[in-house]
């Protein structure tokens, strides 16, 4: 994974552009649950490790995150 990208006077809404994914409550509990499973700290950087994945079977480069992921709970 490629190092976070520095921090920027705005913040991260001045620096990136947000996307927002709608799921229907079930589903939202099931991608939490694998979340939960696979000890990723958040669904969000779930969705970004599936995304590195398909890139990286296209042999892209993964996705830049702006700051290192959340450590995880517990």
């Amino acid at each position: 994974m490629p190092a976070p990208a520095s921090a920027s006077p705005g913040g991260i809404k001045a620096a990136t552009i947000g996307t927002t994914v709608y799921l229907f409550p079930e589903e939202h509990k099931w991608v939490k649950r694998l979340a939960l499973d696979l000890d990723v700290p958040s669904v969000h950087e779930l969705i970004l490790m599936g995304l590195d994945r398909i890139l990286e079977e296209r042999g892209e480069r993964h996705l830049e995150r702006y700051s290192p992921p959340r450590p995880r709970k517990g």
